[in-house]
């Protein structure tokens, strides 16, 4: 399963455990084992984006898949399948 992530301000839909940024996640929602899943996978990915520091610069603004694809954000199958709106990947 692939993960569209955008920070936030405020509430999002998961926390980044080292420097607390918000995002707001766009998938296909699937049942609670993958989401159990996919929410340690992110964490993994979040603290792969700090490399030695904490702070929350360190996650890109515009929106990332995890697991990461190179393509254009808009175009990967989390946007798509999940109804991103644009802002979540601009």
């Amino acid at each position: 399963m692939q993960v569209l992530c955008k920070t936030v301000e405020g509430e999002g839909d998961i926390r980044c455990k080292i420097c607390g940024q918000s995002f707001a996640l766009y998938y296909t929602r699937t049942n609670a084992d993958e989401r159990m899943a996919i929410h340690h996978e992110l964490q993994l990915a979040f603290r792969d984006q700090h490399l030695g520091t904490d702070d929350p610069s360190a996650h890109p603004e515009q929106g990332f898949t995890v697991p990461r694809w190179d393509g254009d954000a808009k175009f990967s199958a989390a946007a798509l399948i999940g109804n991103a709106p644009k802002l979540a990947y601009s």
